[in-house]
């Protein structure tokens, strides 16, 4: 679903028409109220929070990190440093730079997943960028 959140900010950067945003920001809410770990940090793959996987925590910085870009809250900033770090964590091999698909039972499980290591450079990138700008 972050997935569908990125692309209706992105609609809203391309049109500038307002329904996209809403649906973004209102989509944004729905999945980290639903998938959001208050104890632990990171996001749950489900609403049964039956684990945690990149494909759902580093698209979460990407989304947090476009709205904030669209609207200039930063408590979408503050999501998005958070999820990141969760996800260094728990989700990234330092020593290789491989992305774990999961973390379930405190356990990295690791299948080698494109998507994975896209969304994590795609949420690096998306930090790197309000560093350039000066707005983190």
């Amino acid at each position: 679903m972050m997935w569908w959140v990125i692309s209706l900010s992105r609609a809203y950067e391309l049109t500038g028409k307002v329904d996209y945003l809403a649906n973004s920001k209102a989509g944004f809410v729905h999945v980290w109220n639903g998938s959001y770990d208050p104890n632990n940090r990171g996001m749950f793959w489900d609403f049964n929070h039956s684990g945690k996987n990149a494909c759902i925590n580093y698209p979460t910085v990407i989304a947090a990190m476009k709205l904030y870009k669209i609207t200039g809250d930063v408590a979408y900033l503050n999501k998005a440093k958070s999820i990141y770090q969760w996800s260094k964590e728990n989700l990234f091999q330092q020593s290789t730079g491989r992305v774990a698909d999961n973390f379930v039972n405190n356990k990295q499980g690791f299948s080698d997943y494109t998507y994975n290591q896209g969304t994590c450079i795609g949420a690096a990138v998306a930090f790197t960028k309000k560093l350039k700008t000066n707005r983190i």
